[in-house]
């Protein structure tokens, strides 16, 4: 194995510590460790099995014979929850007489009921969440890299929405990532994930035939997103470019890193996804002598700085959110606004022109955005806390001990949290009350959420649905 410096092991650790006292709510249904059972016994390798469960949390649980270890992707017009499976074999490499077959599948779930419209091989363990657009799934099959070198060189397959293979792409490098989509187009890029150079990596456009439409030498895909007629792109340094989607020329870049979605997981082969809207990304200055840095928003069309932001009264800060506000709280409409964090529990709301509308502070927020619904919900210190988006005080806290994350439904907040031998995934309304929680000592996925419906994944190959209430 290479002892080159890797942007995995400078990202770190990025998954927030949710613990804590949660709020007093309604008594809410519980499971704990109550595993689903076959519904049939003797099943054959590589046979779907449908699982029965009494658990008044879960809707459906099914069991796959490979194991789920990345987020399942939802089409929620054709209620369908595709999943893709296959073993990783984390960061220590393993020997190959040792491996198991290298081999992965995708799965087509019916929504409602878990269900099997199909499944299918595929050349490798599936490395990312699918990506679907253009009534077609696309899954990256096979991961590469010096830490994994015979788990299948990877690829880019495409599925019809029967579960037919459409085509298969390879364009290189030891690791790909897909980034977005659009009109018909697929966007990825590559990487090694070392520090210096572009030997072995690039981005690059798939026709929806599969063949490259273009592709070019480019730094690590740690992360990108579709934005307007550009792709960004972030190799997990103090760097982001955007390229034209129609012709890969790179149309503009700042010594910035983004402020992302999401800072989960960079360890797994997800990209992770800079936060865009309303024609802006957002950056984070250079560090001032104090350690300090501001918030700044860019367009997306050609990089220019629209405005910054930093607390007026000083100290250090180091943005580490933004979401924009759907102008709706508690039934009234309200002008939308930016909604931002910093890494000292300082959460904050703009206007559109960057200037300080409201300011507060709560315990330990470190990493990742805001979610913003009919309450801005923010997570530190193992608590999650729910504050009124029109002028910042808290309406309620909850708590989910261990590592977490936070995903929006129709009706509140969802959090997930895995720690050794103790998974832990609870939904809460709006006012504070929990609908349920789920307890287990498997490792969960990152949730799929549509509407009040949760789906993921574990590493033992079963897929859970929870109850909308």
């Amino acid at each position: 194995m290479s002892t080159d410096w890797s942007r995995r092991a400078l990202l770190g650790t990025v998954a927030t510590v949710l613990a804590g006292c949660s709020a007093d709510s309604e008594t809410a249904a519980t499971a704990t460790e109550s595993s689903p059972t076959a519904s049939e016994t003797g099943t054959e390798a590589g046979e779907f099995e449908s699982l029965r469960t009494d658990d008044p949390v879960l809707i459906w649980a099914v069991a796959l014979p490979e194991a789920v270890v990345t987020p399942p992707a939802l089409d929620p017009g054709a209620d369908r929850l595709y999943v893709g499976a296959g073993k990783h074999y984390g960061e220590t490499p393993t020997p190959t007489d040792q491996r198991e077959s290298s081999n992965g599948a995708l799965y087509s779930l019916r929504t409602v009921d878990g269900q099997k419209e199909w499944g299918t091989a595929t050349p490798g363990p599936i490395a990312a969440q699918p990506l679907v657009h253009d009534e077609r799934i696309h899954a990256v099959a096979g991961i590469g890299g010096p830490l994994e070198p015979s788990i299948g060189e990877p690829e880019i397959v495409a599925y019809g929405a029967d579960g037919e293979q459409l085509w298969t792409a390879a364009p290189g490098g030891p690791e790909l990532s897909l980034l977005g989509a659009d009109g018909g187009r697929v966007f990825g890029g590559s990487r090694d994930d070392q520090l210096v150079g572009t030997e072995n990596r690039s981005l690059f456009a798939l026709g929806d035939d599969g063949a490259v439409v273009w592709e070019r030498d480019a730094s690590d895909a740690m992360g990108g997103a579709v934005a307007g007629a550009h792709l960004l792109h972030w190799d997990g340094t103090e760097e982001l470019a955007a390229y034209s989607l129609e012709t890969g020329t790179e149309a503009w870049q700042v010594s910035e890193a983004p402020i992302l979605t999401s800072n989960e997981n960079p360890e797994l082969r997800s990209a992770l996804e800079p936060v865009v809207f309303d024609g802006l990304c957002f950056t984070k200055s250079s560090e001032a002598a104090d350690g300090s840095q501001s918030l700044v928003a860019r367009s997306v069309a050609d990089g220019s700085e629209r405005w910054r932001y930093e607390p007026p009264d000083g100290g250090t800060f180091r943005p580490t959110g933004v979401a924009t506000s759907t102008g709706v709280a508690d039934g009234h409409h309200e002008d939308p606004s930016i909604v931002g964090t910093g890494d000292d529990g300082t959460v904050f709301s703009l206007s559109d022109d960057g200037t300080e509308r409201w300011r507060t502070t709560v315990g330990g927020v470190r990493r990742g955005s805001p979610l913003v619904g009919d309450r801005i919900y923010v997570h530190g210190n193992g608590t999650i806390y729910a504050l009124d988006p029109t002028e910042g005080p808290e309406r309620w806290r909850a708590s989910v001990p261990g590592n977490g994350t936070l995903r929006l439904i129709s009706n509140g907040v969802v959090a997930l949290s895995n720690r050794e031998n103790d998974s832990v995934v609870a939904s809460f309304r709006s006012d504070g009350s929990e609908r349920w929680r789920y307890e287990t000592s498997k490792d969960l996925t990152q949730p799929a959420v549509h509407g009040n419906r949760v789906y993921v994944g574990t590493a033992d190959g079963t897929v859970l649905a929870f109850a909308a209430e």
